[in-house]
């Protein structure tokens, strides 16, 4: 697919190899070493650029990377993509997912904020599982659906719900930029929280919900124009943490109040560098979260 899109922009346009060379080392100095011949090579398929390469290249011919992946997705699945991590996603053993099953999406930011008296059992969940630092910073005499209505409506929140038969199977919160002015104050002084997509908290106990959370995130992340933005989470659950270490995320180590905590965080560079995000991310984009 790569090499026939590239063929054929370069004939449609009536560059010569030479020239589409060209123009790609005047776009980026990542393609100064390519010359005509390595260029053959790539639109006969004979070899291929790196991923981050591709999908570099892709960009400048303004080409929606995701279409590119959404097309090429069925030739491997995506429980293949994460057989690493595919035991440590599914931990749910009352959950029979080779039966029938209804999934439910919900999503609730400022517009629909009402909706979490509706949740309230979930939002006690999250926040009693979950012993996320933050949630405790803020909740000081707040009722749960307080707390979290102030964080989606204050701090432009996103929480989502993912249930299979009523059952909850993944969650993630998302806040704006707002509140890492709280962090910064609170947590460590020598991390860039300015230039943190923060996710306060996620989870999954089954594959089904990794898509409409983690992926629809860094989906969003990615159409960020800042080249310094890096996507953060907070995650004190180790099974949390070994799922995100496996998919690329970096971590540190802080410490309030005697208690220990990890900041994982990931690049836009590193995300289209892994074939795996390419695969969740084309779920994501050509599937029906969007």
């Amino acid at each position: 697919m790569f090499s026939e899109i590239i063929r054929s922009f370069r004939i449609d346009n009536g560059l010569s190899q030479n020239m589409f060379v060209d123009m790609l080392q005047k776009s980026s100095q990542n393609f100064d070493n390519l010359d005509a011949v390595t260029l053959s090579r790539w639109e006969r398929g004979v070899t291929k650029p790196h991923l981050n390469r591709q999908n570099e290249l892709l960009g400048i011919l303004g080409i929606d990377i995701f279409s590119l992946w959404d097309k090429e997705k069925e030739t491997i699945s995506l429980e293949k993509s994460l057989k690493v991590i595919i035991n440590r996603i599914n931990c749910c053993g009352y959950l029979n997912t080779d039966a029938d099953h209804s999934m439910k999406v919900v999503t609730i930011n400022s517009s629909n904020s009402y909706l979490i008296s509706n949740y309230i059992d979930e939002v006690k969940l999250i926040f009693n599982f979950e012993m996320n630092l933050i949630f405790d910073l803020l909740k000081n005499e707040l009722t749960y659906q307080a707390m979290f209505e102030k964080m989606i409506n204050q701090y432009s929140g996103e929480l989502v719900l993912v249930f299979i038969n009523g059952h909850l199977i993944g969650h993630l919160f998302s806040v704006s930029s707002l509140i890492t002015n709280i962090a910064s104050k609170l947590l460590s002084t020598d991390f860039d929280w300015i230039n943190c997509h923060l996710i306060l908290s996620f989870n999954v106990t089954d594959i089904s919900a990794l898509i409409p959370t983690i992926g629809k995130e860094v989906y969003k992340y990615l159409q960020s124009l800042n080249p310094n933005r890096k996507l953060c989470i907070f995650v004190e659950n180790k099974r949390v943490f070994d799922i995100l270490f496996n998919l690329d995320f970096d971590y540190r180590t802080e410490n309030l109040k005697g208690k220990n905590y990890k900041i994982m965080t990931i690049d836009n560079e590193t995300l289209k560098s892994k074939r795996v995000w390419m695969e969740i991310l084309s779920n994501y984009k050509g599937g029906k979260y969007e």
